[in-house]
């Protein structure tokens, strides 16, 4: 996938363009900042035609990739020597040591529209920050620029000269800083101040060379309206700017972005003590600072002399400011009062060529750039190629700080050391010309996660990002509801981890790339032959050596194994032995359970049939006959009654059949009888009514007869 996307660049027509600045980059001797990608695009800056070059990565092959031109309204006076993105991509920062431009992209042409992809050269708008003051200005250069991360709207850029002072702007009103900090308390405190001539202070790197931002922390800070004898305090979110000295001492500020001008001038807390303490304070000649965030901070001081310092920011006390300060100012009165600390646990030299040959290659200055994947890793360009660095004990002293085992992880026996990576080489002998590299930057697409640099040879080396570390897997890819955090430590092997840490190389070989032409290339056959010899015994001891140390960790392990085969089939026989015997006992205990379980059916009807003719023959009734002897004479006593109602039934049914006979024989009463009855029609309406009750009442007892000797049995 890493050549397609080297191929992508170099069909895209990009080279051909910036080719043409090859005789103004040609034995340059520092790296510098070029490229910069979002997303799926990649920018790089071309001098020659004042513009930015863009192209999109398209792992489709069937698209063809077009590079596209980035004109600018107002193009820069100066060298530009860095591009930065801020978080949406919306704007560019370029900044050079003669000032500082913002290039507004205009995605409305690449990103968010298909109208116009077709279209080579795109006008966008730019601007200057403080143009008329590092611009016009012969005395005041521009170190290092970077967005502040706490700017909500995304537009605030801080910019630090070398006039020792750091300065925010924000990009919407370019002119005036938003905040101007003074470096160094012997210079005026304005921001317009232009003694920053060559001084016995640059002379001993008394310089600010760099700064970075830290992870936000919370602070209190005075409010705006309290007075001086009742001071009143509110939280606020800061940004702690770590600022690296040429001297190699480290200083810290923090003050919220937005600070009203009623409330104290931050100022700036340092140098900040470095423990243990060194009588050269950790090197010289320092160049370049970054900050991890990790738990704690890790500080990374990088020199021009290749060597690199970690540092571990330690609090000395969780009380608040409010406490210390000056009444006019935040600045504590005593470095050695300070509540922040560095403890440098580790150093590291960095191998900026193959041979050991002295030379001056040792003294160019180191760019560092964080990893995405990780916030224990980053990586260096310099004159002679790309370094990766990891350092695991970060990631273990985060772990140790939440599992609380913090003394084990510090203990020198299993305290781990940062890995380094030399992943591009483009000066293999140290009497060589130098090819630095131009531009760096990480891009991650569905393929995966990609290196693309840009050497001074006008080349792109694309490169997976792949290394022999790898931090801890994000919790969405591990989350399991059903282990604890127990469980899946112990699932991870002991075995594995040895092997792992087995291979782990100390030494990698780099990816060649000098491209030197014919009549610059210098290198004797001698220094070939070293190199290769170099490059064989590297191999032999970082790569075989390792190798034949884990083969023989497999062998033992093997062998351990099979021994343990062994020992387990021995088990399995005789365990297959025991559960045939208990198979057969199972069966002679189910046969004598089912005779059992007969003859206790059996007795079970026989103390049944017993405990019946027991009963039958006790000389007094149970309850049950009791109840039933009291419900029988009860029926009886009903029947009586029932009984007698019935004959009266039948004696009143006879007579009635006795009058109908009567009725029908001509024996009624006659006419003449009725008459003198003299009933009136309510009245025999009433008899009517009276007739038919009686039928329904007759019924009704008919069917309680019917029904009672159902229930006798009569």
């Amino acid at each position: 996938m890493a050549a397609t996307i080297d191929l992508a660049l170099k069909k895209c027509g990009m080279l051909e363009k910036l080719v043409l600045n090859q005789k103004k980059y040609f034995g340059i001797k520092e790296s510098k900042s070029l490229l910069a990608t979002f997303e799926q695009y990649v920018f790089v800056w071309d001098d020659a035609g004042s513009c930015i070059l863009t192209t999109e990565i398209k792992t489709n092959e069937l698209k063809e990739n077009i590079c596209m031109k980035l004109t600018l309204t107002n193009p820069p006076v100066f060298d530009v020597e860095t591009i930065l993105f801020n978080q949406t991509g919306s704007l560019l920062a370029l900044s050079g040591k003669n000032g500082v431009m913002i290039f507004e992209v205009p995605w409305r042409y690449g990103k968010f529209s298909s109208s116009n992809i077709n279209r080579e050269s795109i006008i966008g708008r730019s601007w200057n920050i403080a143009e008329y003051f590092f611009v016009c200005s012969s005395k005041v250069s521009v170190l290092q620029v970077a967005w502040h991360p706490g700017s909500s709207s995304n537009t605030h850029l801080t910019v630090l000269s070398t006039d020792n002072y750091l300065r925010t702007y924000d990009v919407t009103d370019p002119q005036t800083p938003l905040q101007a900090i003074a470096l160094n308390p012997n210079f005026k405190n304005s921001f317009l101040s232009s003694e920053s001539k060559i001084s016995f202070s640059t002379c001993f790197g008394e310089n600010s060379v760099s700064f970075d931002f830290g992870p936000p922390e919370e602070m209190q800070v005075p409010q705006a309206n309290s007075s001086r004898i009742i001071k009143t305090y509110e939280d606020t979110t800061v940004w702690p700017i770590y600022i690296l000295n040429g001297s190699g001492d480290v200083s810290v500020v923090k003050s919220p972005l937005n600070r009203n001008r009623s409330q104290p001038a931050a100022k700036v807390l340092g140098p900040l003590p470095m423990y243990p303490p060194s009588d050269d304070n950790y090197g010289y000649d320092a160049c370049y600072i970054l900050c991890l965030h990790t738990v704690p901070t890790c500080i990374v001081i990088a020199t021009a002399t290749g060597v690199i310092y970690h540092c571990i920011v330690l609090e000395n006390s969780p009380s608040s400011w409010k406490e210390k300060q000056e009444e006019t100012s935040w600045e504590l009165p005593n470095p050695e009062e300070n509540d922040v600390s560095l403890y440098v646990f580790e150093s590291v030299e960095l191998s900026l060529a193959l041979t050991e040959e002295p030379d001056d290659v040792y003294s160019h200055p180191i760019r560092l750039y964080k990893d995405v994947t990780s916030h224990s890793k980053y990586h260096g360009t310099h004159v002679s190629g790309l370094h990766s660095i990891a350092v695991p004990f970060l990631q273990a002293l985060e772990d140790s700080v939440e599992s609380g085992t913090l003394e084990k992880v510090l203990s020198e026996e299993l305290k781990q050391t940062c890995i380094v990576e030399h992943t591009i080489c483009t000066k293999p002998f140290s009497q060589s010309d130098s090819v630095p590299v131009l531009g760096f930057d990480v891009i991650i697409n569905d393929a995966g996660i990609f290196m693309i640099s840009l050497l001074a040879s006008w080349e792109f080396v694309c490169l997976p990002l792949v290394s022999s570390y790898f931090s801890s897997i994000p919790q969405l890819l591990i989350k399991n509801n059903y282990l604890s955090k127990d469980d899946d430590k112990s699932s991870v092997s002991v075995f594995g981890q040895q092997i792992e840490k087995c291979l782990q190389r100390s030494m990698c070989s780099p990816y060649l790339k000098s491209s030197l032409p014919a009549e610059h290339n210098n290198s004797s056959p001698q220094q070939w032959l070293e190199l290769l010899c170099n490059v064989t015994q590297r191999f032999r001891e970082d790569y075989i050596q390792r190798l034949n140390t884990a083969q023989a960790l497999l062998r033992s392990r093997i062998k351990v194994l099979t021994q343990q085969k062994e020992y387990q089939l021995q088990d399995i026989s005789k365990t297959q032995e025991e559960k045939e015997k208990l198979i057969l006992e199972a069966e002679r205990l189910a046969e004598k359970y089912e005779d059992a379980n007969a003859n206790q059916q059996k007795l079970l009807k026989r103390i049944e049939t017993v405990l019946q003719k027991f009963q039958q023959n006790l000389p007094y009734l149970s309850n049950a006959e009791i109840n039933m002897r009291e419900t029988l004479v009860a029926h009886e006593e009903k029947l009586k009654v029932f009984e007698t109602s019935l004959e009266q039934i039948k004696k009143k049914l006879k007579h009635q059949k006795e009058k109908k006979q009567d009725l029908f024989d001509g024996n009624a009463t006659p006419k003449s009888d009725l008459s003198n009855l003299n009933l009136t029609e309510t009245q025999i309406k009433h008899v009517k009514e009276l007739l038919m009750q009686e039928g329904e009442s007759i019924g009704e007892l008919i069917k309680a007869l019917t029904t009672m000797k159902k229930e006798i049995g009569l």
